[in-house]
């Protein structure tokens, strides 16, 4: 079946319905007419599942659409907004019962009137500045990826992260872009992300694809990166080559906690001679380490000044070490002075509370090293971006920090 067997022709824009309207706008408006009246009807009971997503589905759109209730089978939309691809289906809702109550359970409480509003003080920030930020680090969380994503992220994002159950269940990245535009960040790259070897608890791989998916939809906001497993050999090395000559990634990544393999471990010397020969950079995480599952508890394997090896044996390679390399930044500091193509991403720790010892190394002799990163949704855009001006940082050590030295590193054009 194709996507012209739901929709009218000539054009194919209007999808078949019960009623026969074959006018977009018409047919919008008599579906949100009936479907509100079945919502004030009993809704199917049930658990959550693929069969009671299914009933509900029925019972809400039974009036409009003959397939109410069916698994979609071709990619279709419906005006702007595309339905889930039909791969992501069936896999998506093994997770998604945890996501519909807590979001069930969230709206519910914003909708109760409150007993006592208590004041609420908030601390006054600078202004933004106009300088167009470059973001070098941050995870796509559109409700499709995070729908792929294993259980323990939910809660991981909302205890762990403090972000809100809303943002826990998705971000679509044209609200990104948002978050994005408020806090003054023009670009954004994207990680492909490797965390852990497949099969064991807590474990997954982002699809290179859908990382590119976003990036086309956005070229201008968007550039993708690599995620790296070094468990996988030469078949991730190849998959590296593809995500930067087929579809234009800009650099690698890797998590090495989540592999338990510090960043000089010989399965990691592939990846970086492929990255030299690519010319593109590498983020490593560095520092200390999370408890994301207690199915998989991970050691803090990746301390900054095992970067000293690999910038010995490998001169050319753009290394990154995000994460500042806390607590032990010191040695990050010092990898990045010591040697020309070591450099620190700045994500993933509020920059309120970043050592002292950091901020001055930024801001003095540092100044060409440091680079701008949040790891969204770790750190929200905004907040982070007011943090860092907060700092009081001298202005031509802002705009180093927040565009120019991602430019420099990544090869991108400063003013573009």
């Amino acid at each position: 079946m194709s996507d012209r067997d739901y929709c009218y022709p000539p054009d194919y824009t209007v999808l078949r319905n019960r009623l026969d309207i074959r006018d977009a706008p018409a047919l919008e408006a008599a579906e949100r007419e009936l479907v509100a009246h079945r919502i004030l009807e009993p809704v199917p009971a049930g658990d959550f599942d693929l069969a009671h997503l299914k009933a509900i589905h029925q019972h809400l759109f039974q009036d409009v659409y003959a397939w109410a209730g069916e698994v979609c089978t071709v990619e279709i939309a419906k005006g702007e907004s595309r339905f889930q691809p039909t791969r992501f289906v069936i896999p998506a809702c093994r997770c998604l019962k945890p996501r519909i109550v807590v979001s069930w359970e969230s709206g519910w409480r914003r909708h109760m009137p409150s007993k006592k509003e208590e004041p609420q003080t908030t601390e006054a920030m600078p202004e933004l500045s106009n300088i167009r930020a470059i973001d070098i680090v941050a995870n796509p969380m559109t409700p499709e990826i995070m729908a792929i994503r294993p259980d323990w992220a939910l809660g991981f994002y909302v205890g762990k992260v403090k972000r809100t159950e809303n943002e826990a269940l998705g971000v679509t990245l044209e609200e990104m872009l948002r978050m994005m535009d408020a806090a003054g960040v023009e670009i954004a790259f994207l990680v492909a992300t490797r965390t852990g070897r497949l099969g064991l608890p807590g474990s997954w791989h982002l699809p290179y694809d859908m990382v590119a998916d976003a990036v086309r939809r956005h070229p201008t906001r968007f550039r993708g990166l690599a995620g790296i497993d070094p468990t996988q050999g030469m078949e991730a090395v190849r998959e590296l080559e593809r995500g930067v000559t087929e579809l234009g990634f800009v650099g690698a990544h890797s998590y090495p906690h989540w592999y338990e393999l510090p960043p000089d471990h010989a399965r990691y010397y592939p990846f970086y001679a492929k990255c030299v020969e690519l010319d593109v950079p590498i983020q490593l995480q560095v520092g200390q380490s999370l408890i994301y599952t207690p199915q998989q508890r991970l050691r803090s394997v990746a301390r900054p000044i095992m970067l000293d090896a690999v910038a010995c044996d490998f001169p050319e390679l753009k290394l990154i070490g995000i994460h500042i390399g806390i607590p032990w930044e010191a040695e990050m500091i010092a990898m990045a002075w010591k040697h020309e193509n070591v450099f620190i991403g700045s994500d993933a720790h509020s920059p309120k509370y970043w050592p002292a010892n950091f901020v001055q190394f930024l801001n003095s002799y540092g100044q060409d090293k440091v680079l701008f990163g949040t790891d969204f949704p770790v750190l929200g855009f905004e907040r982070t971006r007011q943090e860092i001006e907060a700092l009081d940082l001298k202005e031509e050590v802002l705009r180093k920090l927040l565009r120019d030295n991602a430019a420099t590193v990544y090869g991108l054009e400063p003013d573009k």
